[in-house]
Formats: C-alpha cells, structure tokens, sequence
C-alpha cells in the first residue's frame, strides 16, 4: 500500500492531468502510437498485415521497427474501447505497469526471503530501483514485472513441469513487450540452470530433472515465440538492418556512470556537493548508468561478503551458496557488460577491448541490445539482494523497525526524484482537423514537411518530439503517413527525406512535384514553424501557383493542401 500510494504522489502530475500529459513528448508519443497501431488491427480482425503500420508509407512490417508492446496493448484495450484519447489510455496502463512492478517485486522476495519484515524493503527497492529512474524515458525498459515473476518462480521451492511453463509464457510476454528485457531474462534463467547442474552434477537423478527442464522450457518459449521471430527475421533480412559495431559503443554505459549522481534530480543529489561533483561527468551523449546509492552500495558491500575477525586475523570470505553465486555473477556480468565492447570513461573512448567485444562476436543473440548500457539491471537487481543480507546483518545488532524507517527514507531521499513535471502538448491542432476530415472519406496519404526539422535552436530532442507527436496525432486522424520514426529508419527513407529537402533547397520545383507523385501523396501539410522563412516562402508559392492543388487549411503555422487527380 505505502508503494501505491508513493507511485500516486511521484506521478501526481499525470494523475492530475489524466487526460492532457504524457510523461515526457520524446519516445511516450511513439510507444502510446505503438500501442494503437495493435489495437487498431486488433479491433478490426486485421491479422494478415498484423505488423503494417500507418506510417513509414509504403513500407511493410513497420511494426516489427522496434518493440512490439504487444502485452501491454491487450492491457489496454478496455480504456481503448471506453475513451476516445489515446493519452487517456496510454497513462492507464503506465499506472498499471507500475502496480504489476510491484506486485511482482513482492513476489520475488517472498520467495527469495523467508523473514516477511524484509519482503516490503527488497520490493521498494526493487520497484523503484535506480534502474527504473534511469530508464523511466524508455517505457519499454520498466516493464520489470515479468522479468521479477519469472526469477520468482525459479526461486521457489522446488521448480516443477507447471513453473517451466510459466516461467516460458513470460518470456514471450517479455518478448513481446521488449527484446532488451526479453534477453536479459533469458540469460538469467541460462545462468540458473547452469549453476543447477553444477549443484547437481552428482545428483543424477536431479541433473537429469534439471536437463528435462531446461529442455521444456527451450521447446515452449521457442513454440510461443518463434513465429514473432520468424517475421521479424523476415522484416530484419528484407531492408537488410544491421548494427553498426559504432553504436554498441555509443550507447554503452561509461564506468565513470557509477561514480556520478548526474541523473538523479533528488533531494540529496541535487544539493551544491553533488552537483558541484557532477560537473566531471563529460558523458553527454548516449545511454547511461548511474551510481547506486548510498544505501545499496553499503548494504550491499556488507552483505556481498561474510567478514570473521578475532585477535589473530581478519578475513573475508564469498559464501558460496546457490543463491549467493547466482546474484553475484549477475552482479558482476550486469556492470561488465553494460560498459559495452570497449572502455570509455567520463566521455572519453578509451578503446579498450571488453569483455562484451567477444560477447558480440560469439553471441548473435545479444546483437539487438545496442544500448549496453541497460545491462545494468541485472547489476542494480544484485545489489539490491546483497543489500538484503546487509540489512539482515544489521537486524541482528540494532533495532529492525528504526534500521527500516532510516534506510527507506535514505533511499527515497537518494533516488526518488524530488518533483517529476509533465506537460500537455497540442500535437492535434485545427489543421488536423480538416486532415480528419478528407480521410474519413477514403484512405488518404499525407506527407508532413519537413520531415525532420529545419529551423534555428532544432536539436535531437526537439526533432524527437516533432516526429512522435506527428504519430501520435495519426492515431485520431487515420489517414497514412509518409513520415515515421521508430528504432530502425529505411534507408529508402531517408533517400527519399535529402531528395525533397534537395529539391527546396535548390528550388527544383519540377523535381518537388515528382517526389510526391513517387509517393502517391494526397495531402500535404506545411509546418511552417519547423521550417526556414525562406524555403516555407519557396514551397507556398509553388503551392499557391499551382493548378495540381485546393487549399484545406491555412494560418500562420501550416498550409495544407489536397493534391488534385490522385
């Protein structure tokens, strides 16, 4: 209950304004387009072209760009089918994702702890760990609650025919949901039954359980997943995706992350030492990690290892426990592999080799992780455990309730950002309207310029919103859209984007007309704010001069026309 209620007051913005903001307008407009895109072909039967979307026009399989959400689209399809807002629906199921957090981290450390007065801090800690902050702009990335339940199941008493089964279903639905997560799941449940045959390998009987098991699992995750896999093969070997070895390196964590307190705008970290402290921090581009805390570093530092002094000596000691081992070496592989293929610190590629170089060269499995950088849950999830016995430890010295009150509110203090502000955007202006309007008649192709900004001050980010609010607005409109953005950009497309800026850019008007006729576009929509004065003039004067077009819309901001004969 007290986790609810904290989720209700950190989110307290959303919940206000339920109907009008998203918790950020960078990736949360393309996730909650995501998400409509399966609703849609789901309320309409619309199975055979499953993974076309309304975007990317005339590409195929655009839904398989990036991560599917299918799970949680079938979360939301009861607000889909009561509201009429795509934003209403959206912060719905953010709210939910964040309760199963929950209920799946109290799960886990039942199961993991038979001492219930340790179960509500191990799931606080879990629910809303560094990782969950770290990532909170990747919505994808804190869907946890599958990932949580399935360690859950394989830690309980004795895994059965019954738990492999689940445990598989919520690798598909972690597939089906991220295939980050998705694989850090898998390479969990590999760790497990590893050290299980280790434990075992002199327990024939029960080395040959665990083999079955394993087995089981092998044969029902791939027969759930394999035909999702088989498509997207399909789409990855079709526009020929590959990644760059550049981008495992740009999107890995730097070791210098664990050091900072950068991105953590909370009560302790945002006062004048940290900050000032923070100023080192040179990485600014890419994906992060970020230092754990106070509280899980020295909990876990405490619980990590069994420390024995007496007059004579002083040693310490890893206990070798099933459970120890297991947390330890996701522990350590969870920060190893998140600096990436090669060493970088503090914004400086130092260029040594990794042991992810190899990981990358012997494991295809692990090629659609760009973003190393988000192993770092398994070395958050780690920490977390360790700081349980940690906490254990000191239990057994000091009164538990007081160690509980001044642990929690450190970790709270630390971690829990001090305020989180959304905003409500206008991405479905008058203009869009009168779109609505000529697509409902019949389906129409509409071409948004530019396509990607081109003003002064337009930056990554503001060309991020841009581009998402341009999906999100697609949602109530339905007509086809030329424009797109996902994880993965067709390289026809971005052809296709430098030929028509070239053409503006050279004022080569007969080479405009023949980039829209190559893409059958019905209505084009000038976004005049998003564009130089000079080349918006260029375009609406070839617009105005035409008889190939009638005016839809105009103001000071867009220009919409209807393309005659098409």
């Amino acid at each position: 209950m007290i986790q609810v209620l904290l989720t209700l007051f950190l989110f307290r913005s959303i919940l206000f304004n339920f109907s009008t903001n998203l918790y950020d307008w960078n990736d949360y407009p393309y996730v909650t387009w995501t998400i409509y895109q399966s609703l849609d072909n789901i309320s309409d039967l619309r199975l055979d072209n499953f993974f076309d979307t309304n975007s990317f026009y005339p590409h195929k399989g655009t839904l398989l760009f990036s991560d599917l959400l299918l799970p949680q689209s079938l979360i939301a399809l009861l607000p889909y089918l009561i509201s009429q807002n795509p934003i209403v629906t959206f912060n719905f199921l953010f709210f939910v994702t964040i309760f199963l957090n929950i209920v799946a981290s109290l799960f886990l450390w039942r199961k993991l702890t038979e001492d219930k007065r340790f179960i509500f801090f191990g799931s606080l800690l879990t629910s809303f760990s560094p990782f969950f902050f770290l990532n909170s702009n990747h919505f994808q990335m804190i869907n946890l609650w599958p990932y949580l339940f399935s360690l859950g199941i394989l830690f309980g008493k004795k895994l059965t025919v019954k738990g492999t089964f689940f445990i598989s279903l919520l690798a598909t639905i972690l597939f089906l949901t991220s295939v980050y997560l998705c694989i850090f799941l898998l390479f969990s449940i590999f760790i497990w039954f590893l050290l299980r045959f280790i434990f075992e390998r002199r327990n024939t009987n029960e080395l040959l359980r665990f083999i079955k098991l394993a087995t089981f699992f092998s044969i029902i995750f791939i027969s759930l997943s394999g035909p999702f896999i088989f498509r997207y093969l399909q789409v990855k070997t079709s526009y020929i995706i590959t990644r760059d070895y550049g981008e495992y390196v740009l999107y890995s964590a730097h070791i210098s992350d664990y050091l900072f307190t950068t991105h953590y705008p909370s009560l302790i970290y945002s006062a004048r030492p940290f900050t000032l402290w923070n100023r080192f921090d040179m990485h600014k581009v890419g994906e992060s990690a970020g230092f754990p805390g106070i509280t899980l570093l020295m909990l876990s530092v405490l619980g990590i290892f069994i420390y024995k002094k007496n007059k004579d000596f002083f040693y310490i000691r890893l206990p070798l426990s099933f459970n120890h081992l297991f947390f330890f070496i996701l522990t350590f592989c969870g920060f190893i592999f998140s600096l990436g293929p090669r060493l970088n610190v503090s914004g400086t590629l130092i260029g040594i080799p990794l042991p992810y170089d190899l990981i990358l060269k012997i494991m295809p499995l692990v090629e659609p992780v760009r973003a190393t950088a988000r192993w770092s849950l398994l070395f958050y999830l780690g920490l977390i455990y360790f700081s349980i016995l940690g906490f254990k430890k000191l239990s057994l010295k000091y009164p538990f309730y007081l160690l509980l009150l001044i642990f929690s509110l450190l970790f709270v203090a630390e971690i829990f950002p001090v305020k989180i502000e959304t905003q409500a955007k206008d991405y479905y202006p008058g203009a869009y309207q009168n779109i609505a309007k000529e697509c409902k008649k019949s389906p129409k192709v509409l071409l948004e310029f530019p396509m990607t900004q081109f003003v002064l001050g337009a930056n990554i980010i503001s060309n991020l919103s841009y581009r998402t609010q341009m999906l999100l607005a697609s949602t109530n409109h339905k007509c086809i859209l030329i424009n797109g953005y996902s994880g993965y950009i067709p390289t026809d497309y971005t052809r296709y984007e430098d030929s028509l800026f070239w053409a503006v850019e050279n004022k080569d008007q007969d080479l405009f007309w023949k980039l829209l006729d190559e893409k059958k576009v019905n209505i084009f929509k000038l976004n005049r704010k998003n564009l130089f004065e000079e080349k918006d003039m260029v375009i609406l004067e070839w617009m105005k001069k035409s008889n190939k077009i009638d005016v839809v819309y105009e103001d000071k901001d867009f220009f919409v026309a209807s393309l005659k004969n098409k």
